[in-house]
């Protein structure tokens, strides 16, 4: 290596310096030799073995490789092996941030360190960054084209971003032998499907069955890509041909896909509980069951589920935003609004926790705090419907009415199909007096969608402020019916009832209404940690 005027005198003095230390050791040994007789140095430098650092890592002992690291990064922090090895201890305990930035150090003094390339690769792929991924292992592969691992892993990270040809591409680059290396099986039955290569997947399907009770794994992949492509009687045969005698939680949890896909919902939900009881750490089975409890309407279930994945694995984005709404489902709207605070917290410029923490403050009545994160949201993401929906939400609560108009038809110009936006206009044309044009945008709404609570509820009153008092009954009732819980819906028809002269009825929606915001009130404080007198 060719070194500056400055890092040649620099290293001049570091030997000047290693040679007078050695002869100051040297001096004193000897004179303590001379007076104790003996030969042991006073300075003992520290034995390092690497080998077995790595053997330390391979068997997820991170705590005692990361010691020994230290020893040897306090003595020489410029140390590019020992920089690499506490990067993958950083990547192995999800410190993705740590491993990053060590690695990059690496690539930064050496951009042909592979150690380095790999770890930048593989940090890029644990978080999701699957284009970044792809690029470090292509650099990874232009200095070592022989690489087979890394040769897999690129093919596997192309199947994942839709570039079916390259991945396949990739893949006959590799050893005739690694080819047909199990792990690709399924990588390649990705490609061939998406590509509408049929006719190729037969061998693949006969190696699958080949393989051993060892690759079970392997054999689950593959099935759980003939599903997502709708080949359920297929991936079906292949799972009662290799059933174990004790089948696995895996094996359960992808049985139970295949049963869901069949519309088989019962069976499915039982194989989910089985396979949990078998496995209730696992972050994958806890994640799909949350969502197959929320597909079913099972709001509390999903809550349960999506915390406990939270524990396991915290504060993943997709966790925290699915874990938001069905807080929300739950009426659990400070909590909600906790949790998705912290999704923006950690991914502050993505459009999606922009959008549901603006939204879950909306939910909770924080408009001024909402308005803000909603304005950076539709400037993140103006082409987008829903977001420019929010922000009229927002200024319709806040009572700027003009400008939620302006917003709402800003919606409506990107999707003239958004329901919810017929319902917020009406809304807006109510506010400012216009009733009958509330009306008129209401009315075919509620007939294409009789079953939405809210909107039966805000036909009532538009009803009820007509004079349409039976109208505004069968509206109420058919509201409370969708929705009991609603404590407005009670309160709304508890006055028809008494414009009807029908006043037990009236008194028992009233009584109904405030048992509802008591209970509502309750929750507020003591998601806010004050308790009840």
């Amino acid at each position: 290596m060719v070194m500056g005027g400055l890092g040649i005198r620099k290293a001049i003095v570091a030997v000047v310096f290693v040679l007078a230390s050695l002869i100051l050791a040297s001096a004193g040994t000897a004179q303590q030799s001379t007076r104790t007789g003996t030969n042991r140095p006073n300075i003992v430098r520290p034995n390092i073995d690497r080998p077995n650092i790595e053997r330390l890592i391979r068997q997820n002992h991170l705590d005692e490789a990361e010691q020994q690291l230290w020893v040897t990064l306090r003595a020489h922090p410029d140390e590019v092996w020992a920089l690499d090895l506490l990067g993958t201890v950083r990547l192995q305990q999800k410190r993705n941030a740590e491993a990053q930035a060590l690695f990059q150090r690496v690539y930064g003094m050496n951009p042909r360190d592979m150690p380095a390339l790999r770890g930048l690769g593989e940090e890029a792929r644990s978080a999701g960054r699957f284009d970044d991924a792809i690029g470090w292992y292509a650099k990874l592969l232009a200095i070592a084209p022989q690489d087979v691992p890394a040769r897999k892993v690129l093919s596997m990270l192309q199947e994942k971003t839709g570039k079916y040809q390259e991945s396949i591409a990739t893949i006959k680059a590799l050893p005739v032998a690694a080819r047909t290396a199990p792990d690709l099986l399924p990588v390649l039955a990705t490609d061939y499907l998406a590509l509408h290569q049929e006719e190729k997947m037969k061998p693949l399907v006969t190696q699958v069955l080949r393989l051993g009770p060892a690759k079970s794994g392997i054999t689950l992949d593959f099935v759980a890509v003939l599903i997502r492509n709708g080949y359920l009687e297929d991936a079906d045969k292949i799972l009662q041909i290799v059933r174990p005698a004790r089948p696995s939680a895996d094996y359960l949890h992808i049985l139970a896909r295949v049963r869901e896909a069949q519309g088989k919902i019962s069976d499915a939900s039982g194989l989910l509980q089985q396979a949990l009881q078998l496995e209730p750490k696992s972050f994958d089975l806890l994640f799909d069951c949350a969502r197959f409890a929320a597909q079913h309407e099972r709001w509390e279930e999903a809550v349960d589920l999506l915390q406990r994945a939270n524990l396991v694995n915290p504060d993943r984005p997709d966790v925290l935003l699915k874990l938001t709404l069905a807080l929300l489902k739950t009426r659990r709207r400070e909590r909600a609004v906790a949790v998705a605070k912290r999704l923006y917290s950690t991914s502050p410029d993505d459009p999606d926790a922009q959008y549901i923490f603006a939204f879950a403050l909306v939910e909770n009545e924080q408009l001024e705090m909402a308005e803000p994160i909603a304005l950076k949201a539709v400037q993140t993401r103006p082409a987008d419907a829903n977001t420019q929906l929010l922000m009229g939400i927002v200024q319709l609560g806040k009572g700027e009415l003009e400008a939620a108009r302006q917003s709402l038809d800003r919606s409506l110009a990107i999707d003239p199909n958004l329901q919810d936006v017929h319902y917020y206009s009406a809304v807006v044309s109510e506010r400012t007096g216009n009733i009958d044009a509330a009306l008129k945008e209401l009315q075919p709404l509620v007939r294409n969608a009789p079953d939405h609570a809210g909107w039966q509820a805000e036909l009532g009153v538009l009803e009820l402020r007509t004079g349409n008092i039976e109208g505004a009954r069968s509206a109420l009732e058919t509201a409370v019916k969708l929705q009991p819980e609603a404590s407005q819906s009670h309160y709304q028809l508890g006055l028809v009832y008494s414009r009807l002269g029908l006043q037990d009825e009236s008194q028992a929606e009233m009584a109904q209404f405030k048992k509802l915001r008591d209970a509502e009130d309750a929750m507020r404080r003591h998601e806010a940690g004050i308790r009840t007198p």
